[in-house]
C-alpha cells in the first residue's frame, strides 16, 4: 500500500467481485484491483480505463499477488508480470488479468523524453 501514496482518485469496478482504488502521483497514476469473493471467487479479465492523463509516452507496469506468489522465508521484492511503454491520449484503456483471490497493482507513469530516447 505504500506505493499508493499521492492524491486519491476515483475508481470503480462493474464486476461485483472486484474492488478498486486509485491514486494520482506527480508522474502518473496507480491503481489497485482486488478480486475476492467469500463464496467462490473466479478469474476475471477486467476492462480498465484511465482518464485525465497527460498525453504522451508512459511506462506501464503490472504487478500481481496471488497464490503463485507464495514463498518461504522473507518476502522478496515484488516483480512486475508485465512492463511496456505505451503512448496515451488523455484516456487509456487496457485489459488486466485478475485471477481469483488476487491483488493487481498497475502503475502508469510518465516517460521523460531523454528516457524514451535511450530505449530506442
Amino acid at each position: 500500500l505504500a506505493g499508493m501514496d499521492g492524491q486519491r482518485a476515483a475508481a470503480s469496478a462493474d464486476d461485483p467481485d472486484l474492488r478498486a482504488a486509485a491514486s494520482v502521483q506527480t508522474n502518473g497514476v496507480r491503481t489497485m484491483i482486488v478480486n475476492y469473493h467469500a463464496g467462490a471467487s473466479r478469474d476475471v479479465i477486467a476492462d480498465i480505463e484511465f482518464s485525465g492523463l497527460r498525453p504522451g509516452k508512459k511506462r506501464l507496469a503490472c504487478y500481481r499477488i496471488d497464490g503463485g506468489s507464495r514463498r518461504e522465508g522473507p518476502p522478496p521484492a515484488l516483480q512486475p508480470v508485465e512492463v511496456r511503454t505505451v503512448d496515451t491520449a488523455d484516456t487509456f484503456r487496457m485489459h488486466g488479468y485478475c485471477p481469483a483471490n488476487s491483488v493487481i497493482w498497475i502503475c502508469l507513469e510518465d516517460v521523460h523524453a531523454e528516457e524514451a530516447d535511450s530505449k530506442r
